[in-house]
């Protein structure tokens, strides 16, 4: 059916077993309707419609493209009898209209009103419009209106409430506005009452209480408002009670506590305030309890323990505090537990390894702390684990016993560590998002066995080396993203040929590693900006060669003198005599293959020592690392190592060679000195720092963002 999809997100699987249900009672009514005609047929009985109910029939046909239906067989050319959908009783009076799906368009007729002896009218996940006909109200045993899935609108006429036998009232999926009749509390027999997915607004009539034989309360998704009436503790036999996603504000009801049947309930996406009623914490029969998106506060009751039935506990995006409770650990039947995007602090707690009925694990958004407990490595049911956005840290061990794992958020936090090679034994994996911690080491390890995902995301952490050439036999993935570490290699990844993204800028790149895979990517390929790379400085006899190794079979240079262009300096090497004046030298090399980036190789002075295209630099126990992060934004730190107390100097360069930040002019002591760069007074672009102490100068560039 053409709602189920949303309805399932939204409602979750009561709403899917409704509508199975609703489905089934269609379907046995249809056969008793069958068996009822072929008896008949086999009496050599012979049923005549009355001449105004056939009537009736003949404009809600014309007035609803009978034509154009799905199936009319019979329709004005045999016996009334003999229609598609009808229903007669023994004296030929029309009892059941059964057109579910069946194309019907345009609106009904007011005429309805005159089949008085209709029991089930059944015209649901059809295309008709306009307002329900108030003598729909005149239909005194009506037992069933199923209206749902069409694109009816104006308001519910408030005659349904004079029938008296109604059972089952299904409007869901319409555009219906306005307020919700008062009169409907006189429904006495109602057993379902299915609102949902229209656009009524106005409170929840507090009359609603007075079904006391309702055991579905669907009106979520709409624009109600006011508080949730206390009344409707009144439905003594409601099992699901669905109020989400409207503007219904206020406390949550402790009242509700009294409904002992209740399995369901939704009051999520609303505005509701307060804590979380102890009372509804000790619902006895609750399965599933979905706050999420509201403005609840306080903490989580420890009472939720002792609903030894509850499957989902969904209380995200609120404003919960405090530590999420031990005793959470001890609802065994708990299967989706989302409390995400909230104020949690504390540890995840280790209890949370006894719930193994996990499925879902939902923590992301708070300011949780401390490492994963081992024994979540008992969750072997889990397959979404979203942890991102915490300051969580240590290993990740603990996930690599979730076979059954489809998705992985660890975004975010601080995690650290090697990635080790666990991802290949996670074989349904379809999403993992490690980006933004404190990973380190390589790749190696976690592409040494085939990881089956689809989208992988290592940015932003402190991977280096080389990507390895392993990771082609990850055929299915399709976003590849692992920018902002210091990977220095990347292999030709043509083999992945489902790849729609691919991200690997702020890395250690050159055009070697870029230019074989522009292509690779169907959608995005960032690329953009790269570290610079080294300038490789060697003495030949009476020449200085300065020389850069970027790669790239379209690559150009052009080779700058103390920041002034070299007129037909043009190659990836350049040759001076040792006569000339002291200068710095450095070159800029674009592709353009790849004309986003732009590789600029560090400042070489005429006068430092010879050194190869491996960084850091080092002579003795000299260094100067990479400044870190790099790119930044609001600010870096430069890291230099002394062998001894040297008078040094640190300042920091434009690409033009003017200083434009003098960092240190002074003796320091030997050891490692970690110097602050703020980028405040300075415009994005990148910039060279340079480093002399006594006979030891060593150069690197970083680059400002904003």
């Amino acid at each position: 059916m053409k709602t189920l999809t949303i309805i399932a997100v939204l409602l979750g699987v009561a709403s899917m077993q409704a509508q199975a249900q609703e489905l089934a009672l269609i379907l046995e009514q249809r056969r008793s309707e069958r068996k009822v005609v072929q008896a008949a047929k086999m009496r050599g009985a012979s049923v005549h419609a009355s001449a105004a109910d056939s009537l009736v029939l003949v404009n809600l046909y014309n007035r609803t493209q009978g034509a154009g239906w799905t199936e009319n067989t019979g329709w004005l050319t045999g016996a009334v009898r003999t229609w598609y959908g009808v229903t007669l009783d023994s004296g030929g009076r029309v009892t059941g209209l059964g057109l579910d799906g069946n194309g019907l368009a345009g609106t009904l007729p007011d005429s309805l009103g005159a089949l008085d002896s209709l029991r089930a009218l059944r015209m649901a996940d059809n295309f008709l419009s306009g307002d329900i006909p108030p003598s729909v109200g005149s239909l005194s045993r009506l037992q069933t209106l199923s209206l749902w899935a069409n694109r009816l609108s104006g308001s519910i006429p408030a005659s349904l409430g004079r029938l008296e036998r109604l059972r089952d009232l299904l409007l869901f999926d319409n555009a219906l506005s306005g307020s919700i009749p008062d009169s409907l509390g006189k429904l006495a027999t109602l057993d379902r009452l299915w609102l949902d997915f229209n656009d009524l607004d106005g409170p929840i009539p507090d009359s609603l209480g007075n079904l006391v034989l309702l055991t579905e309360f669907f009106v979520d998704a709409n624009r109600l408002s006011g508080p949730l009436p206390a009344a409707l503790s009144g439905m003594k036999r409601v099992i699901s009670l669905y109020a989400g996603y409207n503007n219904l504000d206020g406390s949550v009801p402790s009242e509700l506590r009294s409904l002992s049947l209740l399995q369901n309930l939704s009051l999520a996406g609303n505005d509701h305030t307060g804590p979380v009623p102890n009372a509804v914490a000790q619902i006895p029969n609750l399965v599933k309890l979905l706050l999420a998106g509201n403005q609840l506060s306080g903490s989580i009751p420890a009472e939720l323990r002792m609903r030894t039935k509850l499957t989902t506990l969904d209380l995200a995006r609120n404003q919960l505090t405090g530590a999420i409770p031990q005793e959470i650990g001890m609802i065994g039947q708990l299967r989706v537990l989302d409390l995400s995007h909230n104020q949690l602090s504390g540890p995840v707690p280790g209890s949370l390894g006894w719930a193994t009925a996990l499925t879902t694990l939902h923590l992301a958004g708070n300011q949780l702390s401390g490492g994963l407990p081992s024994s979540l490595g008992n969750l072997n049911r889990m397959e979404s684990l979203d942890l991102a956005g915490n300051m969580l840290d240590g290993g990740i061990d603990p996930v690599y016993s979730m076979t059954r794992l489809r998705t992985m958020r660890l975004a975010g936090n601080n995690f650290s560590g090697a990635l080790g090679t666990g991802f290949g034994f996670l074989p349904l994996v379809a999403e993992i998002d490690l980006s933004d911690n404190a990973f380190s080491g390589t790749l190696e390890d976690m592409f040494k066995r085939k990881v089956y995902a689809t989208v992988v995301d290592v940015s932003g952490n402190m991977l280096e080396g080389r990507v390895p050439s392993s990771i082609t036999q990850s055929a299915q993935l399709t976003d590849l993203r692992m920018a902002r570490n210091s990977l220095e290699a990347l292999p030709h990844l043509a083999a992945l040929t489902r790849l729609d993204t691919l991200e690997v800028a702020h890395n250690r790149l050159t055009f070697e590693d870029l230019e074989p895979n522009a292509g690779v990517a169907s959608g995005h390929f960032g690329y953009a900006p790269q570290d610079s790379v080294e300038t490789e400085l060697s003495h030949d006899g009476a020449e200085l060669v300065f020389s850069v190794r970027a790669g790239g079979s379209q690559s150009q240079h052009q080779w700058y003198r103390d920041g002034t262009t070299i007129a037909g300096a043009n190659t990836d090497t350049l040759r001076i005599p040792v006569s000339d004046p002291d200068a710095d030298y450095h070159c800029v090399i674009t592709n353009p293959l790849l004309p986003a980036l732009t590789l600029t190789s560090r400042v070489r002075h005429s006068t430092d020592s010879p050194t190869t295209l491996e960084p850091p630099a080092w002579t003795g126990a000299f260094a100067l690392h990479p400044n870190f992060p790099n790119p930044f934004s609001d600010g870096t730190v430069i890291v230099l190592e002394l062998p001894r107390e040297l008078h040094a100097t640190v300042t920091v360069h434009d690409l033009l060679g003017r200083a434009v930040l003098r960092m240190i002019d002074r003796k320091l002591p030997p050891g490692r000195h970690e110097l602050s760069v703020s980028g405040a007074s300075l415009a994005p672009g990148t910039y060279v720092y340079r480093v002399t102490a006594g006979q030891f100068r060593a150069a690197r560039t970083m680059v400002l963002i904003r």
